[in-house]
């Protein structure tokens, strides 16, 4: 609230700080900013209807800014004019993957990219995903038991190092790694 940001700016401020660290640490910090995939929602407020409505965006998480509170404003602003994009362009985005076959196409298109070796030739377009999934604000009970935490998992893919996901329970965030 002190710096005006939304739980996605803090978790992905989260996340650039953390991967700041440890590449600093290793004495492997890059010049440029990591950048990160991240699905967001184009779910219009109010729509309840059962189809898929997200898409994927590529977000600079500014891990070249070594001031902390920078970091924060870096990350408002790439949020801003993503979110200013994708207000542009939302209508002609395609949401409803399983609808469009998209699945067996990313799997087919993962499989040529995998025997091309297109990742030994070809530079990532992002360097790892970033995925927060809200999640139930009420605790989870299975025969009397009280679910305590909860580690998302998403799905892994080929050329990308690293998968965040972070989905809130009961007024708590949990990763998955």
């Amino acid at each position: 609230k002190l710096h005006n940001a939304t739980l996605n700016d803090v978790v992905l401020w989260l996340c650039s700080t953390a991967l700041r660290a440890h590449y600093k640490r290793k004495g492997e910090l890059p010049r440029t900013s990591l950048v990160a995939a991240v699905p967001v929602s184009l779910r219009s407020k109010g729509d309840t209807s059962a189809s898929n409505q997200a898409s994927m965006t590529l977000f600079s998480l500014g891990t070249h800014v070594a001031d902390p509170l920078k970091r924060m404003a870096h990350i408002k602003a790439a949020s801003k004019s993503m979110k200013s994009t994708l207000s542009e362009v939302k209508n002609i985005l395609p949401t409803d993957f399983p609808s469009i076959g998209l699945p067996w196409m990313m799997e087919a298109a993962a499989a040529i990219y995998r025997r091309a070796t297109a990742s030994d030739k070809l530079p990532p377009v992002a360097n790892l995903t970033i995925s927060n999934v809200p999640g139930p604000p009420m605790p989870l009970y299975m025969a009397g038991a009280k679910m305590l935490t909860n580690y998302p998992c998403s799905i892994v893919v080929h050329g990308v190092a690293l998968n965040i996901t972070v989905q809130s329970y009961d007024q708590s965030l949990d990763c998955g790694l």
